[in-house]
């Protein structure tokens, strides 16, 4: 019996346990590209990254981003948040950060 508890928590530590860990840290990456994307900028450029926010009229949110006033991308979203992030997940891939 002792040996079936044994597999059993070697079988949920190594497979949902480190499942579930490297989830969190995917996400804490994917949650980070406007960190990435800040950092970059200001080692590269010793600037900052510039967004530009505007609200179209079906409420859909368009992010652009800047760099020494640089068209980088656009993104869309339904909120603020979701269109940074997904601008800044794009710029980091065009300029080759990711």
């Amino acid at each position: 019996m002792d040996c079936d508890i044994e597999k059993a928590d070697e079988f949920v530590t190594k497979f949902i346990i480190g499942n579930v860990e490297n989830l969190e840290l995917f996400q804490n990456k994917v949650k980070n590209y406007k960190s990435m994307l800040q950092e970059y900028v200001q080692k590269k450029e010793k600037t900052t990254p510039d967004y530009k926010i505007e609200t179209l009229d079906n409420n859909v949110i368009v992010c652009k981003i800047y760099i020494k006033e640089h068209f980088i991308c656009e993104k869309n979203d339904t909120t603020k948040k979701g269109a940074k992030n997904s601008a800044a997940e794009e710029a980091v891939k065009i300029l080759g950060i990711i």
